[in-house]
């Protein structure tokens, strides 16, 4: 990311605060009775710059600890509902605007609706409860979070797609509009049969909220193991079943 914390002075004139930060996820989730999911993620920044955050090289995120609670699953309707609750522990390094700072919860709203066979809409909605924190003129902590996007279907192996994510800062009650970020990003992503899943993507801040950069470059790849789809229910896998709508 590029830019995600600038300082306007006296005159206007920009001054350098974060001017660049190399994130990465190592992330692991593990589904109990294709049912409940719980999650891990370990935020890994292999570099952080800015001038006056005096603060040069690798930190640390928060851990954090989550899940996905459904309430109505996918396969037995178009729409699908679920609560996401997660827990951050305070591992994050001091000095490198990576974390809040203290232990962190919140929990999400999420809903999704696939519009034929190949268009799905999504959306977030939540809160993360943090302690307040300052930096300089600038007051942070819990936020409003939400989130909305489309995937299009090209086939079992490509999806693209686009994400608009965004939060609204509460640590002085609603904070002023440019404190608070908000990104579009498009991507795609390629998933082998193997199960190892590969995205790219790119996008950039909308306004000048902290933490929204000139423009963000987004890479990933993940494995996932779990049974081949099978609609009918009849033992022969999608891919190969003729009549995939009927047992």
């Amino acid at each position: 990311a590029a830019n995600p914390g600038v300082v306007l002075d006296a005159n206007g004139a920009e001054a350098p605060w974060v001017t660049g930060m190399f994130a990465t996820r190592l992330g692991g989730g593990y589904t109990i009775g294709q049912t409940v999911r719980l999650d891990l993620d370990l935020p890994l920044y292999p570099s952080v710059s800015g001038a006056d955050a005096g603060f040069e090289g690798f930190a640390v995120g928060d851990i954090r600890l989550g899940g996905l609670l459904p309430v109505l699953r996918a396969d037995s309707s178009p729409v699908s509902v679920g609560f996401k609750p997660f827990v951050s522990l305070p591992t994050a390094t001091p000095g490198a605007y990576v974390g809040p700072g203290g232990f962190s919860a919140g929990m999400l709203a999420s809903a999704g609706v696939k519009l034929g066979d190949q268009l799905e809409v999504t959306a977030n909605l939540g809160t993360r409860l943090a302690p307040a924190e300052t930096a300089g003129s600038l007051s942070y902590g819990s936020t409003l979070d939400y989130g909305a996007g489309a995937q299009y279907i090209l086939s079992e192996q490509w999806r693209f797609g686009a994400e608009l994510d965004g939060a609204v800062g509460l640590a002085d009650g609603v904070s002023v509009f440019n404190k608070n970020p908000l990104e579009l990003h498009g991507y795609g992503t390629y998933a082998h049969d193997s199960g190892v899943v590969a995205t790219l993507g790119l996008g950039s801040g909308l306004v000048s909220g902290v933490g929204a950069p000139d423009f963000r470059v987004i890479a990933g790849i993940g494995w996932h193991h779990g049974s081949p789809p099978d609609k009918d229910k009849d033992g022969i896998t999608d891919k190969e079943d003729k009549c995939a709508d009927r047992a």
